[in-house]
């Protein structure tokens, strides 16, 4: 016999991670953690909301962390979603994506934004930084799927195998951002993540190469990171240039058309992530 749940209970654990920014200045808290955070109005923050299987569904508080001994609170009133990261909804007729098509999607959006960015004379050292901040981080979460793919025995995705090469040639180029890189080697790496998309008949010696496209990453990683170190942004520059960042992303979003299921979505919840 099925049970059937009413809409306000939870079919599964669940978890949403997003980028919010703030509607208001807000203090946070925990019952957990001594010290109070102040975000400004228009702050981008990334945020968790997630619940368990048989619990009400509760979307009236996200956290700052998944980490109790860590999080603080926000009200789901004080802050406007702009982009979802990741999720596994809470009923099961809402299916699960699949984490490469999320990371895709990001990684879509941040090319966009750099071409945007490429003619707006706007643009201030602190927007770049926030913008090659933003992309690192995209290259940060598909490295750490990678990181899992070798320390497992499954199967890689193609989907995913083929976004980790393109962030290693679109980020790791001579010269890039006033620095000498090993292209070369990156780019080899990239080609052969492509070998290995292409099909299993080119799979061999896979925790090798996994390694190998792990390590590249980590150059990408540089790349972008050196921006933000060179500039020595200031704590006030970092945080005005943060506001300036949500509103840039928020204004593309809402050119987007509505998200549609990617193909070959499932429903089965460990295809997504852990909170």
């Amino acid at each position: 016999m099925t049970t059937q749940h009413s809409p306000g209970i939870a079919e599964r654990d669940w978890w949403r991670h997003a980028t919010v920014r703030t509607l208001a200045d807000v203090t946070t808290g925990s019952p957990y953690a001594d010290r109070l955070f102040h975000h400004q109005v228009g702050q981008v923050l990334s945020l968790w909301q997630f619940g368990w299987k048989g619990s009400p569904i509760d979307t009236t508080t996200w956290h700052t962390s998944t980490d109790v001994d860590l999080t603080s609170f926000l009200l789901d009133e004080a802050v406007e979603v702009i982009e979802i990261l990741e999720e596994v909804p809470p009923l099961l007729a809402d299916l699960v994506q699949p984490m490469h098509a999320w990371l895709a999607r990001r990684w879509a959006r941040a090319a966009a934004l750099f071409t945007s960015a490429s003619s707006d004379a706007a643009m201030t050292r602190a927007d770049w930084v926030m913008l090659h901040d933003h992309r690192q981080q995209i290259t940060r979460d598909v490295q750490d799927q990678v990181t899992r793919l070798h320390r497992s025995s499954g199967r890689p995705e193609p989907e995913l195998l083929s976004l980790a090469a393109d962030i290693l040639e679109e980020v790791v180029r001579p010269w890039a951002n006033g620095y000498r890189w090993n292209v070369d080697s990156a780019h080899a790496v990239a080609a052969d993540l492509r070998a290995l998309a292409a099909g299993p008949a080119a799979a061999g010696h896979l925790r090798e190469r996994l390694w190998a496209a792990d390590d590249a990453l980590d150059t990408a990683l540089q790349v972008d990171g050196a921006v933000g170190v060179d500039a020595r942004l200031t704590p006030r520059e970092r945080q005005e240039a943060g506001v300036r960042f949500g509103t840039r992303l928020a204004a593309m979003l809402d050119t987007e058309p509505a998200a549609q299921a990617e193909p070959g979505t499932t429903a089965d919840p460990a295809s997504g992530g852990s909170c």
